[in-house]
């Protein structure tokens, strides 16, 4: 079946030469989905066991000017727990967080993060006073139970 597959990346690449100030720049902007637990909205969320997280994509800028390079990788994806999210008729569905433990999949995923990444800033975008109330408080308990000073 090898033979038959061909291997491909579901992502974004663009590559632009820019003169700022006279100095001519060249600007890289690549962003690749993970595909593992790749869903649409509402329909994929949290983690899975081996702490994979839905929708998981990786973005790297590079700035290359006069054989100087810099660069700065984002990653972002759903929030390590499990829980979900049901589409309804309704803007925002409540996301509901499921009444297990997290902390060897929130674990998982961590680890994972600082292998690949190095140290990780972590910021919790959940609507932390509605809805999300409840995922955004385990996400910071989660982060908290690391004791990790790298994370």
């Amino acid at each position: 079946l090898v033979d038959w597959i061909l291997p491909l990346i579901q992502g974004f690449v663009d590559i632009r030469e820019v003169l700022i100030n006279g100095h001519p720049f060249s600007f890289a902007l690549l962003s690749r989905r993970s595909p593992d637990r790749a869903g649409t909205r509402l329909h994929t969320r949290g983690v899975d066991k081996g702490g994979n997280v839905a929708n998981f994509v990786e973005t790297e800028q590079i700035v290359m000017c006069q054989g100087h390079v810099a660069s700065y990788v984002q990653i972002r994806g759903s929030v390590p727990l499990f829980w979900q999210q049901r589409p309804n008729l309704t803007l925002k569905p409540k996301p509901r967080l499921q009444s297990v433990s997290h902390d060897a999949a929130f674990r998982r995923h961590a680890t994972e993060m600082l292998q690949n990444y190095g140290n990780v800033t972590c910021v919790n975008l959940t609507d932390c006073k509605a809805a999300e109330k409840s995922l955004g408080a385990e996400f910071e308990r989660q982060v908290e139970q690391l004791k990790k000073p790298d994370v």
